[in-house]
């Protein structure tokens, strides 16, 4: 699988190069989410620009981000999402928990102001 992780101070980004994710190609998907080398970092942001279709397996990948931000007490973004990949996460109803932004320097103000907003509340 195409995923290139970008490494900031305060969030990783990953970037999936992928047309399609769904089982035959999360595996990597998953490890890199789950990488010990990016645990330092809480937030993380998915960059889904180049990506037009995602199954059930794919959607439980994003999951996976999100369930491991929460856990880090940080936050997860989908940035560049299509409409297709959209009218999943409406239909699962998930539209309440995923944050999904259009740009990746979108997905950044929201992690940095979450993380202003940390800073302040303790």
């Amino acid at each position: 699988m195409n995923i290139q992780v970008e490494r900031k101070e305060k969030f990783n980004i990953i970037c999936v190069g992928e047309e399609k994710l769904m089982s035959s190609n999360i595996r990597d998907l998953k490890e890199t989410i789950l990488n010990p080398e990016y645990a330092e970092v809480r937030n993380l942001i998915i960059d889904l620009t180049a990506t037009k279709y995602v199954d059930s397996s794919g959607l439980s990948a994003i999951l996976l981000g999100y369930k491991t931000s929460k856990a880090r007490r940080g936050k997860m973004v989908l940035c560049g999402c299509q409409a297709g990949v959209m009218n999943l996460i409406k239909i699962s109803q998930l539209e309440s928990i995923l944050i999904c932004v259009p740009t990746i320097e979108e997905a950044r103000d929201y992690i940095m102001m979450a993380e202003l907003e940390n800073d302040i509340t303790g």
